[in-house]
């Protein structure tokens, strides 16, 4: 016990002794290099610029005809299916903003580029990331993070009221309240506020962080070169982020995939119903003609559609 407690006192006298020594020394800083020479890199950053201008103008072209469709004919501003498709588009819109930060930010195991020459014969550690650092502080983090998660938690939930929405359209054709544009977009604004409550950790945890890579003693120049870089981190803690992960697991996918199951469901039972209604009223050619009618076809396509869905989201 006594030699465990000189052991630790004799370091901490080394460590103290350490930093006095070390308190008269110029401390440089410096960035890691950029890899925008790494071809396996910059292949993949083009990708991603490819995805931000195919996403921003394939919504740009949507709320287009959706501006055009709703100036073109009066009835179309009551119409709930246009304004989900529009707000979709603006929330896909958004959350295409974060990909040229990710861009500059995105790392790269493939193939670690050669140190550079004055580090040869060190501990050098490479980002392998473009430009190697986060260079848009603590606020551009919080809403970087907060426009990735909301592109993923918001849009599930705003498929889950479209089709609650085709439910009561086919379903309950009468019940005109539920389907007009101020519930709908109270129910949004309902959707918004709890996607927010759900990433209330992510952001009052997400910030800047600074990360010393290595560092460089020059014991002739009295000098400490600091190679050092700022990431865009969660800080949740390994409780905090396993808590987050189910709760968004079970609240933010699980559940919504269970919901649309359930209501596209029904409507294609309605649809099938109505089908055979139709078959049991019509009887010689009409008959037959029913049989190859839309109504079973587009019943069929609906439900084969839904095990893809779920794959997909999955």
């Amino acid at each position: 016990m006594n030699q465990t407690t000189a052991q630790s006192s004799g370091l901490a006298q080394v460590h103290y002794s350490e930093q006095k020594f070390y308190e008269n020394f110029s401390v440089l800083y410096t960035l890691p290099l950029s890899n925008h020479d790494n071809g396996s890199l910059m292949a993949i950053a083009s990708f991603y610029a490819l995805l931000f201008i195919l996403g921003t103008c394939g919504n740009a072209a949507i709320l287009a005809v959706a501006y055009y469709v709703k100036a073109s004919d009066s009835r179309s501003k009551h119409n709930t299916t246009l304004i989900y498709i529009c707000v979709l588009s603006i929330v896909d819109f958004l959350s295409m903003l974060p990909l040229p930060m990710t861009i500059v930010d995105q790392k790269h195991w493939l193939s670690p580029p050669t140190p550079p020459e004055s580090w040869k014969g060190t501990k050098y550690k490479n980002t392998n990331t473009i430009l190697g650092f986060w260079m848009f502080g603590t606020f551009a983090c919080k809403l970087f993070r907060l426009l990735e998660h909301i592109g993923k938690i918001f849009s599930t939930f705003i498929l889950v009221a479209f089709s609650i929405d085709r439910y009561c359209a086919v379903c309950h054709p009468l019940q005109v309240r539920i389907r007009n544009p101020q519930t709908v977009y109270a129910l949004l604004s309902t959707m918004f506020l709890f996607t927010c409550v759900l990433l209330f950790p992510i952001l009052l945890r997400a910030h800047s962080k600074e990360l010393i890579i290595h560092e460089k003693f020059d014991l002739e120049q009295r000098t400490i070169t600091k190679m050092h870089l700022y990431k865009c981190v969660d800080d949740l803690g390994d409780t905090l982020f396993v808590v987050f992960t189910l709760y968004c697991f079970l609240l933010a996918y699980l559940m919504p995939l269970l919901f649309m199951i359930y209501f596209y469901y029904g409507m294609l039972l309605r649809l099938f119903k109505q089908a055979r209604i139709i078959q049991q009223g019509i009887t010689g050619r009409g008959k037959q003609y029913a049989k190859k009618g839309p109504t079973p076809d587009v019943a069929k396509e609906n439900l084969s559609k839904i095990p893809w869905v779920c794959t997909l989201w999955s």
